[in-house]
């Protein structure tokens, strides 16, 4: 299950539709904007190919420039035989 940390870039003067198009998006926590129009947000999907598929989503909306990872969790998808033994 990755949950990621993300900052949206958007073109200052559509971050506001930006920001609302995102509030209803299932999988997606929003956590504030600045006046430059980056969005700071959570996405915890349920696999990578989820989360690839959300970057991509948001990234086609208007005004958004990009998605950018800031933090990612991973764990749950690493094979059990990859993971520290005790």
């Amino acid at each position: 299950m990755p949950i990621t940390g993300v900052a949206i870039q958007t073109i200052p003067q559509k971050m506001e539709g930006v920001y609302e198009s995102l509030q209803g998006m299932e999988g997606v926590s929003l956590y504030g904007h600045d006046q430059k129009g980056n969005i700071i947000a959570v996405f915890d999907t349920k696999n990578k190919q989820e989360l690839d598929d959300l970057s991509n989503r948001i990234e086609s909306i208007e005004g958004v420039i990009k998605v950018m990872g800031v933090y990612h969790h991973f764990e749950d998808d690493i094979p059990q035989s990859k993971k520290a033994k005790k």
